[in-house]
C-alpha cells in the first residue's frame, strides 16, 4: 500500500473518531454513546500500532508480504467502520453542529506526513483514554479501550490481552 494512501486512510479514520469522541465525552448514559464508536475505537489502536511498526519500511516493504497484507486489511476494515460511523454521526448530530465533523475533517486534510500522523495518533490515544474514563460507557467497553490503548502505546500495566501486569 502506498504511504500516502495509508496516511490518508488513517487521517480519515482519526477525524471521524475525534468528532465522535467529542460527542461521547458529554454523554450521560450508555444510550447516548454511539454504539459503532465502541467497535471502531477498539480497532484503532491496533491499526495505528501496526502503522507505527510498518511506517519505516513502507514503501520499501514488499506489498505482497504477510505483514503488508495484514496491515492493509486492518486499515481497510477500519475505513469501512469509519464510513459507517461518519454516516451515523451525520444522522445524530443536529444540522447546526455538522460543522464540527466537517471542521475536524478539513483540519486533518492538510497534507500527509509521518510526523502529522504520529501526532494525530498520540492525540487520539489521549482522547480514547479520556473516553474510557466516562462512566456512561459500560465497564467492559471502558476496560477494553484502556487495555488496547495501553498495549498499543506500550504503557506499563497491561499485557497483550489487556490484563493488568502483576510486576
Amino acid at each position: 500500500m502506498d504511504i500516502v494512501i495509508l496516511h490518508n486512510r488513517i487521517r480519515d479514520i482519526t477525524a471521524t473518531l475525534k468528532a465522535a469522541i467529542e460527542i461521547c465525552k458529554s454523554a450521560t448514559d450508555a444510550q447516548s454513546i454511539p454504539v459503532p464508536l465502541q467497535t471502531l475505537s477498539s480497532q484503532i489502536p491496533w491499526a495505528l500500532a501496526a502503522f507505527d511498526k510498518a511506517r519505516e519500511g513502507i514503501p520499501t516493504i514488499d506489498a505482497t508480504s504477510p505483514d503488508a497484507l495484514a496491515l492493509e486489511s486492518i486499515i481497510k476494515g477500519c475505513v469501512k467502520k469509519s464510513r459507517s460511523l461518519r454516516a451515523y454521526l451525520r444522522g445524530v448530530i443536529p444540522h447546526a453542529e455538522l460543522s464540527r465533523l466537517d471542521r475536524c475533517r478539513r483540519f486533518l486534510g492538510l497534507g500527509a506526513t509521518v510526523d502529522m500522523v504520529v501526532e494525530l495518533k498520540d492525540g487520539l490515544f489521549s482522547d480514547l483514554k479520556t473516553l474510557a474514563d466516562n462512566r456512561a460507557i459500560e465497564a467492559e467497553a471502558r476496560e477494553n479501550i484502556k487495555a488496547l490503548v495501553g498495549f498499543a502505546t506500550g504503557e506499563p500495566g497491561f499485557d497483550l490481552w489487556g490484563v493488568p501486569d502483576s510486576d
